[in-house]
């Protein structure tokens, strides 16, 4: 095996065309309906886009910026529309139950931290802008969380597997000749862990 990505690479091949024919500026569209609750293969576009980058046929830089600005135009439409909607629709939604007070709550004390992370899971991804917009997330502590998010994400899912890819052969090279240190490394990580929380479990309660 001599690319961790082999597997990945088929996956999104047929994407190749689409980016090298537009560049970056083709993540635009699927990355942005991401984010006012529309599915779209933003996030395997990017990852092509990426590999793409890899191997020289596109520009990293100009790939995590589109990918960034769309993540951050997606979610802010999503946002507005959620402002414009509001509470009712949600409710029309979820109902009037138990689910809509703990998302209420949850982004009433997490509000940015709801935001940044439910950037990385499927479903919220598509629908928390929304979500937060109509709960009435004030405009300067969404556009802040929006921007962390969106760096996180683009860097996350353009960054990784770019680097992945370029230092491919050294990783495999290095995972061979210390593969022992490695084993043991896990084994002894896993050892404190049971012993942790061993520890925990026999620990009285205050």
């Amino acid at each position: 095996m001599n690319d961790p990505l082999h597997l990945l690479r088929p996956a999104v091949a047929h994407l190749s065309p689409i980016l090298e024919e537009h560049g970056a500026s083709a993540l635009f569209v699927p990355i942005l309906v991401e984010g006012f609750g529309l599915p779209a293969p933003g996030q395997t576009m990017l990852i092509a886009a990426a590999l793409l980058a890899d191997g020289g046929r596109l520009r990293l830089g100009a790939v995590f910026g589109m990918a960034t600005l769309a993540t951050f135009a997606g979610n802010f439409l999503g946002y507005l529309a959620g402002r414009v909607l509001g509470r009712s629709f949600l409710t029309s939604r979820a109902g009037q139950g138990a689910l809509l007070a703990r998302v209420e709550i949850l982004v009433g004390r997490h509000g940015m931290a709801f935001l940044i992370g439910a950037r990385f899971v499927e479903g919220l991804k598509q629908t928390a802008s929304i979500a937060v917009g109509a709960l009435g997330l004030s405009a300067p502590r969404f556009l802040l969380a929006n921007l962390v998010a969106s760096l996180c994400w683009a860097g996350l899912f353009s960054l990784a597997p770019w680097w992945i890819g370029a230092h491919a052969h050294r990783l495999l090279l290095f995972e061979q000749e210390h593969r022992g240190v490695a084993i043991g490394a896990a084994m002894a990580g896993l050892v404190i862990l049971l012993v942790v929380l061993a520890r925990g479990r026999r620990r009285p309660a205050a």
